[in-house]
């Protein structure tokens, strides 16, 4: 088969773990497309280990994931095409991905919220198909064109499935153990070499929801053994300007339940896209709202739910973590401390 023959290639796209990918243009029907490339060379007679084969198979779990789902935030797989040295992933053409965006302008709230509303919706489809993604982060969110909202600047799509995986059921055993993702955006029971399951998707968008409100990381050291240090044992800071002058209480109440270092306690992608704020328009921030860290109290008005909040936290926690059913996961007020 001569590739060639089929598409004109242009542009380099990006540079994946285990692929580049290319802009393309169909010569039969114009069609603009996503190439993703996938050398195949040295694959034979190698070992199981070998960086081409992990290529070649971390390629073809992600072609059966993506040709086993349909969501409107999540990039297409069109076609693909299997030579004797590459494999083709042809996909739908995107205009970018969300860093580069969030790079070249600061979201507003309203903005932040659109994007989390979508993602959230993404990744609970996921879940609901035991898919786990496990390499969330804002390079891997492309901004496409909204096919019924050409004004739609934000319309995201999830891409790169190359370190997903299709979970056998929801007991411990089929619970992943790999240590593998971007480490900035890395759940704490990952980090930890525990089992873990989808949860680790619902922390890396807590990451991402994070950034996007504030414009730095929950956690962050340019040594990853520091930052490994930090995900475990340290509490997100909430203590920086704009969480108590630009942030609404809501959208902060939601990044905390994200970032809850017990996957057990940690609130679900489901319930990310049911939370109030994801479903509502953001109100105007409230300046009188402070973090613990900051040395300040919370409004009066505020005092009896964070009294309510301490009493119930301490009593779930007389069970062990992970023991207590959905319906009684501890409630989370505005700003608390975690354990």
């Amino acid at each position: 088969m001569n590739i060639d023959s089929i598409f004109e290639f242009g542009r380099t796209l990006g540079q994946g773990r285990f692929g580049v990918v290319i802009y393309a243009k169909d010569r039969s029907t114009g069609n603009e497309h996503a190439v993703k490339i996938i050398s195949k060379r040295s694959a034979e007679g190698s070992t199981r280990h070998s960086r081409p084969l992990l290529r070649v198979k971390q390629a073809e779990r992600e072609i059966m994931i993506l040709q086993s789902i349909n969501h409107p935030h999540i990039v297409h797989l069109q076609r693909v095409y299997d030579t004797r040295e590459k494999l083709y992933m042809v996909m739908e053409l995107c205009n970018g991905d969300l860093g580069k965006v969030f790079r070249d302008k600061s979201f507003t709230e309203d903005e932040t919220r659109h994007v989390i509303q979508d993602l959230a919706s993404a990744v609970s489809y996921l879940h609901k198909n035991d898919i786990v993604h496990r390499d969330l982060k804002l390079e891997n969110i492309l901004v496409a064109i909204n096919p019924n909202d050409s004004s739609d600047y934000l319309y995201i799509k999830v891409i790169d499935f190359g370190l997903s995986i299709v979970k056998g059921g929801i007991g411990h055993e089929d619970m992943l153990q790999e240590f593998c993702g971007t480490v900035v955006y890395m759940a704490p029971e990952l980090i930890a070499g525990k089992r873990y399951s989808h949860q680790c998707d619902v922390w890396a968008m807590g990451v991402i929801l994070y950034h996007l409100l504030c414009g730095s990381f929950p956690f962050y050291s340019s040594n990853e053994v520091i930052l490994c240090d930090m995900i475990l044992k340290d509490k997100p800071s909430f203590s920086e300007q704009a969480w108590h002058e630009t942030v609404s209480q809501e959208a902060a109440h939601l990044t905390n339940q994200m970032l809850t270092k017990d996957p057990a306690y940690r609130i679900t992608a489901s319930e990310v896209g049911n939370h109030p704020w994801v479903l509502s328009k953001v109100r105007e921030p409230d300046s009188s709202l402070y973090n613990y860290s900051s040395g300040h109290r919370f409004p009066s008005s505020y005092q009896t739910l964070i009294k309510s909040f301490v009493l119930t936290y301490l009593l779930a926690f007389k069970e062990p973590a992970g023991s207590l059913p959905p319906s009684h996961k501890p409630a989370i007020g505005p700003y608390p401390e975690q354990d």
